[in-house]
């Protein structure tokens, strides 16, 4: 019995890393999204923002951030252009500056929904910045902010990271967020709740907060209290 804490956490590890590749789907690239901001339509857009930010285009955050200050315009053409603050105008598909703006450039309109879809992409996007510390930070903070719009961006940067802490943390980002919808498939909440037990005993035994576990189905909540069970004991 003296293995089993070594063994119980390399089966943490192995369900974490199970659960993140299950369910996966290929994103929309980013160049294909580009025209659904050009639509006119809070649907488009919001569907936009979304496919931009899992797209993992090192454009995606500057795209992004324009279209929450106001800079994301679109031509009768239906091409997207970025304004910087000194009012220069660059075409977002080609990257290359206009020196003589299309007529009738209208910018990209937006709602409280598409605001709200644009907070959760620029926490996504934070989850690739170059610098490993806001890495760790922003997986920590998906964590603690159970928002289920994140757990794509979260995928996607699970598949990139190579530091084993902030892989740990993303892991961990991506359990909560599958343990705690209700949509996903009842194998991968399943396999969540494994990781999450362990998280629990793992907090007790530190004498941090508890996590909190969330009512489950009969099947997910007996398997969860039978792991943490195992782990205490271990």
């Amino acid at each position: 019995m003296r293995n089993l804490p070594a063994r119980a956490a390399a089966l943490f590890a192995a369900l974490a890393l199970m659960l993140a590749s299950a369910g996966s789907s290929r994103a929309a690239g980013f160049e294909e999204a580009l025209p659904r901001f050009s639509a006119d339509s809070y649907a488009e857009t919001e569907a936009a923002v979304v496919e931009v930010a899992q797209s993992g285009d090192p454009r995606a955050a500057e795209v992004v951030q324009a279209l929450a200050d106001g800079r994301l315009l679109y031509s009768s053409e239906r091409k997207l252009f970025i304004k910087d603050k000194s009012e220069a105008l660059r075409e977002v598909a080609t990257g290359q500056a206009v020196s003589d703006p299309p007529a009738g450039l209208k910018p990209v309109r937006v709602n409280n929904k598409i605001r709200r879809a644009i907070d959760s992409a620029i926490g996504g996007l934070t989850l690739l910045a170059p610098d490993p510390g806001k890495r760790l930070e922003a997986a920590q903070s998906v964590f603690k902010a159970r928002n289920a719009a994140l757990l794509p961006p979260v995928r996607t940067a699970l598949e990139r990271e190579t530091e084993p802490r902030i892989r740990r943390a993303l892991m961990e980002a991506n359990a909560a967020l599958v343990f705690l919808s209700p949509d996903q498939p009842e194998l991968d909440r399943l396999t969540a709740a494994g990781v999450i037990a362990g998280l629990r005993t793992r907090a007790m035994k530190q004498n941090s907060a508890a996590i909190e576990m969330p009512r489950l189905p009969g099947r997910i909540a007996l398997l969860a209290l039978c792991i943490e069970f195992l782990c205490v004991c271990c």
